[in-house]
């Protein structure tokens, strides 16, 4: 667990590895000269890794739903758990929500329903 946590900070660039990090075998850490990972071996070429890292997208603050909205948006999905292309820009309409929100709500809520459901299950 601990070696895939210092693996996720260098890809991500905030972490040299020298910080006392280091494997629960006692030998895992990095020395000084070892530079943090830019990019997975998968990406095309190495001057788009580090092009994406100087242009962060920041994302969109999280979404705090009304009362109203969430009120109705649970009927909504009592009455139906997947919207078709027309129902879902109608709903987001009439909430004054973006299309996108209520698709994620509605994938977000069908995760927490099939989650609960495994549960009952087990």
């Amino acid at each position: 667990m601990r070696r895939l946590i210092v693996r996720v900070r260098l890809l991500d660039g905030r972490a040299d590895g020298s910080g006392g990090a280091q494997s629960d075998s006692g030998g895992g850490g990095l020395s000084a000269g070892h530079q943090p990972l830019q990019h997975h071996a998968s990406s095309s070429s190495a001057g788009s890794a580090t092009a994406a890292s100087k242009t962060k997208k920041t994302r969109k603050a999280r979404t705090a739903f009304t009362d109203h909205q969430l009120n109705t948006l649970e009927q909504s999905f009592e009455r139906q758990k997947y919207l078709s292309v027309q129902d879902r820009m109608e709903l987001a309409s009439k909430l004054n929500l973006s299309d996108t929100q209520v698709k994620t709500w509605y994938q977000n809520r069908r995760s927490v329903d099939n989650f609960i459901s495994v549960k009952v299950v087990s």
